[in-house]
């Protein structure tokens, strides 16, 4: 990156200017997309694991009261 100093108005403005080689751009695009299809595949296995877990918690609740269920008719 290389800083210019223009005058206008009386008055110095810094303006910044960059170089960017044909390839810089498509390399940088491709690490975006494989960066963002990484960060979804992450995404999607979190989730799927707390649904599983979720899923493991309310079955075993619904066990749980299943079994107090019974005990409970048992004693009557």
């Amino acid at each position: 990156m290389t800083n210019t100093k223009s005058k206008k108005n009386g008055l110095a403005a810094r303006t910044d200017i960059r170089i960017i080689k044909k390839g810089a751009i498509r390399r940088v695009e491709n690490t975006t997309v494989v960066d963002e299809r990484s960060r979804r595949r992450a995404s999607r296995q979190m989730i799927s694991a707390v649904k599983n877990w979720v899923n493991e918690f309310e079955a075993r609740q619904l066990e749980e009261i299943r079994m107090a269920t019974e005990r409970f008719q048992h004693n009557f």
